[in-house]
């Protein structure tokens, strides 16, 4: 995250990632309702972006990006994922637990192999997630 401020009540955050570049700004009556302004509206943009990667797994096969979704969303919010694998009649399971300071997930998968399993289940957790960042920000998802 980049801030600049441009002056006492204008503030511009900025979220670089490898993939991704959002902007926002706040104007506010002072300098910390300007930048807590800015970063609501950039959590938004955030929001948005990670709900169009999520929405785009369709019948139960997930897009090669779930997982570095996930991913990115674990380095932003400082938090972990553990994986496990198991077996049942030719198709592997793969269940994700992500656990930051206030929050614990689980999202699940089966696929023809751990490839495919980790993908279905790193987009069913993102979509957990997106729906519990909303509800905790009072947003509809």
């Amino acid at each position: 995250f980049v801030e600049k401020s441009l002056d006492k009540k204008h503030c511009v955050l900025t979220y670089q990632s490898q993939t991704t570049q959002l902007s926002a700004e706040g104007i506010g009556q002072n300098k910390k309702a300007a930048k807590r302004l800015a970063s609501f509206e950039l959590m938004k943009a955030l929001n948005d972006k990670r709900k169009q990667s999520a929405s785009t797994t369709t019948a139960g096969v997930a897009t090669q990006t779930s997982v570095k979704d996930l991913n990115e969303y674990c380095q932003s919010t400082r938090a972990t994922y553990n994986e496990s694998f198991k077996e049942n009649n030719n198709k592997k399971e793969c269940v994700l637990e992500y656990e930051s300071a206030t929050i614990k997930l689980t999202g699940s998968g089966i696929g023809r192999n751990k490839k495919d399993a980790k993908r279905i289940a790193a987009a069913a957790l993102l979509k957990k997630l997106l729906t519990s960042q909303s509800e905790q920000m009072g947003m509809d998802v």
